[in-house]
């Protein structure tokens, strides 16, 4: 209901798939994740420098490795690169590029380990939403 939701108020219509592909980047694509999935291998396998966060909502600490969040930073870069057309200015198109890549790998890094679609879903859609409503133009 919520990516429908969004296909109704995205401006224009084709920006849903970059919501599917910035939440597909961070939760899964076709039970194969793309960001978020790669993160936990290349985390556990090539991640040799850790850190520890907390989830948003407790006290509970998590390990997790910059280079496994560079996943799912890069993920996000490439795929609102990708989708540049979907955008109605370059004004739109440059803040995608700047706002969504970060937001995105510090919520999969502080979303509990078990329920982070829900939170990159609507850290996604939520900023997708915002910069789709944004109408500054440059000269």
């Amino acid at each position: 209901m919520f990516k429908e939701w969004i296909y109704l108020q995205a401006h224009p219509p084709s920006l849903i798939y970059l919501f599917c592909f910035l939440a597909s980047s961070c939760v899964c694509l076709s039970q194969t994740g793309i960001g978020d999935g790669l993160a936990e291998p290349v985390g556990i396998y090539l991640g040799r420098h850790k850190y520890w966060t907390t989830s948003c909502f407790g006290d509970r600490k998590y390990q997790r490795s910059w280079e496994g969040s560079a996943c799912v930073f890069l993920s996000s870069v490439v795929f609102v690169s990708c989708f540049y057309y979907t955008f109605e200015s370059a004004t739109q198109f440059y803040i995608a590029l700047v706002l969504p890549p970060p937001a995105m790998a510090y919520a999969e890094a502080t979303s509990p380990h078990t329920i982070d679609t829900p939170f990159l879903m609507g850290v996604g859609g939520f900023l997708l939403w915002i910069i789709s409503h944004i109408d500054i133009r440059w000269v």
